[in-house]
């Protein structure tokens, strides 16, 4: 082990590292983010909510992090300074997982409901739901190709969901307002 880093007071639920392992971004359930600095061994910044954070995000060209939590919504926050730029309700019930397309213009979410949804990054919009889950999404994963999503639930389910085609081929019909399940 190199170095710890310990400021999270309750239970860290994820942590991404940035594509040049610089960085890394914790997300807790004492109602904070915190993004670090990996070459200095220390906070950059502190993002807190009245939530209890179960993943951070960030976004593909790694300007802004993206979060959900007991609040059941899915915050975009700004990585110079920590401040919220856009605040969506995310679903019904508590979110626990995300996950962005590689291109970065869609993201995935799922929680205590059991619908997956995916959204368009830019606008925050919901443009497909996919029910299949009897319980929980607790984690979920877009393939490398984005061709798949899968979806892990609390009732010991794993998922595979065919990606709509017009987020794989980077635009969005709104005709196709339901996933299909394998």
């Amino acid at each position: 082990m190199e170095v710890s880093l310990k400021e999270h007071r309750s239970r860290v639920w994820s942590i991404q590292v940035s594509k040049d392992n610089s960085q890394a971004v914790s997300a807790s359930s004492d109602g904070s983010c915190i993004l670090w600095d990996l070459k200095k061994h220390s906070r950059l910044l502190c993002m807190f909510e009245t939530t209890a954070f179960k993943q951070a995000l960030l976004n593909t060209e790694e300007y802004q992090v993206l979060t959900v939590g007991s609040d059941r919504k899915i915050s975009y926050w700004e990585k110079f300074d920590g401040q919220i730029i856009r605040s969506v309700e995310g679903s019904g019930s508590e979110l626990n997982t995300l996950d962005i397309t590689a291109e970065g213009k869609h993201f995935v979410s799922g929680g205590q409901d059991g619908v997956l949804r995916i959204w368009n990054y830019d606008e925050g919009i919901c443009y497909y739901a996919g029910e299949g889950h009897s319980g929980a999404i607790n984690k979920l994963k877009i393939s490398p190709d984005q061709r798949k999503i899968v979806t892990v639930g609390s009732e010991g389910a794993v998922f595979l969901w065919e990606t709509p085609n017009s987020i794989v081929q980077d635009r969005v019909e709104a005709e196709l307002p339901t996933l299909s399940k394998q």
